[in-house]
Formats: structure tokens, sequence, C-alpha cells
């Protein structure tokens, strides 16, 4: 069974909401494709990006059976981590098999 990049999205937006409730007003993550976790533009500092790993591992597995390690993901070169739309394609990259 091939996992969808929108079924992955709706789960990482499950934990921004998660995340976003730990969060002053001004830091929360907007639920977009586009929105910056890590880099130079990325909101959350280190132990808000932590929980926010630690949520969407969660969620993954719950909801897809797939177990990930996203912390290694953080320091690819590929950027997986970026944005919610680059971690949902590496999510399923992952999932199915694929290299992104």
């Amino acid at each position: 069974m091939k996992i969808l990049t929108e079924s992955v999205i709706t789960t990482i937006y499950g934990a921004v909401d998660e995340v976003n409730k730990m969060l002053p007003e001004e830091e929360r993550l907007e639920k977009l494709p586009r929105t910056y976790l890590a880099g130079d533009k990325g909101t959350l500092d280190s132990l808000a990006m932590i929980n926010f790993i630690v949520e969407v591992e969660s969620r993954i597995k719950k909801n897809f059976g797939l177990v990930l390690n996203l912390i290694e993901a953080l320091e690819m070169p590929e950027e997986p981590m970026k944005n919610i739309s680059q971690l949902a394609i590496f999510i399923v990259a992952q999932a199915n098999g694929e290299t992104v």
C-alpha cells in the first residue's frame, strides 16, 4: 500500500496542532505546506523542534505503521526538515522505499 503525500501532510498538521499548544502565539506554526521548520527561516527553537519531531514520528507510526528517525534528517544536505512539504515528501519516499 502506497502512502500518499496528502495523508502525510494531514498527519504532520496534527503534530503542528499539538506543538502549537506549547508555543507562545507569535511562535506558532502555520498549517501550510511552505511553513518553514528548520534552517535559517525556521521558527522552532531546539526544544520545540524535538517536540515536533517526536510528535510527527509518533503519529506516522500510529497512522501508517512506519518507524522513522527524523533527528537524522536534520543533518541531511537535502534538507527534508526545511518545510512541511519537503518533510512530507521525505516521509512518503521513506515509506515507499524511494529516494528523495
